[in-house]
């Protein structure tokens, strides 16, 4: 779901060339973003909320509100739930054709989520060279 959205969202970014000037790019990212916070609060299921991006100096930030109750509904660790939401984000930035823009252009994108009061949860970043 995270990666259609990404795919969604990004798709102004994906009509500009492959590679892009730095200034260019961040234009792009910051009006991605600026589409992206016009649609949220976006609940993505039924523990996650995309609350807002940002973007700056070739980096890409995703904010999320979790509901850590999933921990418990779901009998896992947060240490579990990182490992996994690290190998499945991780496994989209570099193998998915859409963000084939984002690597070219080593865009680094973050992950972050935190609980319904704020507090933080874990934080997931990956860029291009991660993805050797």
């Amino acid at each position: 779901m995270r990666t259609l959205l990404f795919i969604i969202f990004c798709l102004p970014i994906l009509a500009f060339s492959q590679r892009m000037s730095s200034s260019d790019l961040n234009e792009a990212l910051k009006i991605v973003c600026s589409e992206i916070n016009k649609s949220t609060p976006f609940v993505v299921d039924e523990y996650t909320t995309l609350i807002s991006a940002a973007s700056f100096q070739n980096n890409l930030v995703y904010m999320y509100q979790l509901d850590a109750s999933m921990f418990d509904d779901f009998e896992i660790t947060k240490e579990s739930w990182e490992v996994f939401q690290e190998i499945t984000l991780k496994n989209s930035y570099c193998t998915d054709p859409d963000f084939k823009v984002i690597r070219d252009n080593n865009v680094k994108v973050k992950w972050k989520y935190s609980d319904i009061l704020g507090r933080h949860i874990s934080s997931i970043t990956v860029n291009k060279y991660d993805c050797d």
